[in-house]
């Protein structure tokens, strides 16, 4: 079994650990929901290079920077992509405007599977281990209710128009995901599966925040767990160092 070293983390606000406080109706980014805990506490060496509203390109670009920079490779490190929310979504103002037009989103699927797609293969050449991750699920109404919330002048009929059906939301986010999951099948890359751990809990709603897209503390626990039993499978890892650390 092979030992895992680290873990590179390249994602967006929902591996970032952001979380909607209800109370401020605002982005916090709570110190329980940092990953990096999970290197203090069991002696990995953890990296998280997600950013808020970052998409598969951006995260591209982010990747190629790193490795320019740090060409040795280094064996038992886990490098883990976590793409397609942002990628998926739309700019609501716009489409607000004028819900006759034709929209399309920040990143079209064809286009997203290929970049993933080489993001794994750059992985791979620099002597590293690609991990996939899927996608939470979108609770559509409420995202909905959120980008059109008061103060932001984005008419929430119009976005109806548009839509038709409101549940599109969470079908057209539904394609990244599986998009993610149909890229690391095909290239051999492991998938951290964390959609069925929230689909599978009979009270999902508690792990997915006000804002309909970014996961509660609940949430952001289940992934952590996830992940953390996601890298025991495919390697030794230290053993804990710190009595409820995690």
């Amino acid at each position: 079994m092979t030992s895992v070293r680290g873990i590179q983390i390249y994602g967006d606000s929902i591996l970032k650990g952001v979380e909607l406080d209800r109370d401020q109706q605002k982005y916090i980014l709570p110190k329980e929901n940092n990953l990096e805990k999970l290197g203090e506490a069991y002696s990995l060496l953890v990296q998280n290079h997600s950013k808020f509203g970052c998409t598969v390109e951006k995260g591209f670009r982010l990747l190629r920077r790193h490795f320019e920079t740090q060409k040795k490779p280094s064996p038992g490190e886990i490098v883990l992509l976590e793409y397609g929310g942002n990628d998926s979504d739309y700019d609501w103002a716009k489409i607000s405007e004028n819900p006759d037009g034709q929209y399309h989103p920040h990143t079209e699927l064809p286009v997203f599977r290929q970049v993933l797609r080489r993001m794994v293969e750059l992985i791979r050449e620099h002597g590293r281990l690609p991990v996939i991750m899927n996608l939470p699920p979108v609770k559509s109404l409420s995202y909905l209710n959120w980008v059109s919330r008061p103060g932001t002048g984005v008419k929430k009929e119009n976005l109806l128009k548009w839509l038709h059906d409101p549940h599109v939301i969470y079908r057209h986010q539904e394609l990244y995901s599986a998009a993610a999951s149909e890229v690391a099948w095909q290239s051999g890359a492991p998938l951290l599966d964390v959609r069925s751990g929230f689909l599978m809990d009979r009270d999902c709603d508690r792990l997915i925040g006000q804002d309909g897209i970014h996961p509660s503390a609940q949430g952001h626990r289940m992934i952590r767990d996830r992940l953390l039993s996601f890298a025991r499978q495919l390697g030794s890892i230290p053993p804990l160092r710190l009595e409820g650390a995690v």
